[in-house]
Formats: C-alpha cells, sequence, structure tokens
C-alpha cells in the first residue's frame, strides 16, 4: 500500500506511519514488519548524518525489532535475513553482519541479491580483521 510506495520513494516518515499502521492491522505479516524495519533503518541513517543521534537510535531499536517480528513470523524469509545483515552492516556489527551474510547466502546463493551480499560480506569480513 501507501507505505511501500512512500518506502520506495524515500519518504521514510510517511513510510514509517503508513506501515507502522499496517502491522497493526496485520501483525502476522513478516513482509510488513521487514518494510517496516527498511523505513526505520533508512530514517535512521539520515539522523545519524543529519546530527540527530538520539533519533537514529530509537530508529534503529525499531528496526531492529521489527526484523525480529518478521524472523519470528518467517524465519526463512530471505528478504529479511539480507535486511538483518544490512541492519547489522550499518551498526557496524561486524561479527554479527558476517553470520547474517553468510546466513543469507546459503538461502540465496545465486539471485539478484546474492552479489551484493557476498561485497558486504567481504566487507564485513575485512572490517572484522581491523
Amino acid at each position: 500500500g501507501l507505505g511501500k510506495y512512500y518506502l520506495t520513494q524515500h519518504k521514510f516518515d510517511e513510510a514509517v506511519r503508513y506501515l507502522d499502521e499496517a502491522a497493526t492491522a496485520a501483525p502476522n505479516d513478516a513482509a510488513i514488519h521487514t518494510d517496516l524495519a527498511v523505513a526505520f533503518m533508512e530514517r535512521g541513517k539520515l539522523a545519524l548524518a543529519g546530527s540527530q543521534p538520539e533519533k537514529a537510535q530509537a530508529d534503529f531499536g525499531n528496526c531492529k525489532k521489527h526484523l525480529d517480528q518478521a524472523l519470528s513470523r518467517n524465519p526463512t524469509s530471505a528478504d529479511t535475513v539480507f535486511n538483518l545483515a544490512l541492519f547489522y552492516q550499518t551498526a557496524k556489527s561486524w561479527k554479527e553482519a558476517e553470520e547474517t551474510w553468510r546466513r543469507f547466502l546459503a538461502v540465496e546463493p545465486k539471485t539478484k541479491w546474492s552479489e551484493e551480499a557476498s561485497r558486504y560480506l567481504n566487507i564485513a569480513v575485512e572490517a572484522r580483521k581491523n
């Protein structure tokens, strides 16, 4: 619906509002929780870039909460696992990022997202070495 539209338009405040309503209306829909998590993550990145660390921290916390909710409803969702790995990468939680990228690649070894996941995995592996 509208939440996904606003997410694709990079209007994250509106995306959060509509996706939050959708998640309340359909609490067992893992895809909605994943999209809401992505909206929170992207809004958090903007807050961090805008020197609003408290807002970013709140958005990142909500992102992780909704990713966890999505995975509890659909533990094999490649989309959710990919976004969880992105979350860890954004948070510079390199060990968790590496583990989650490997988990994604085990499930989706040859998809359009696997090349990107492999690049991110290499970044996480290198970051852990430093």
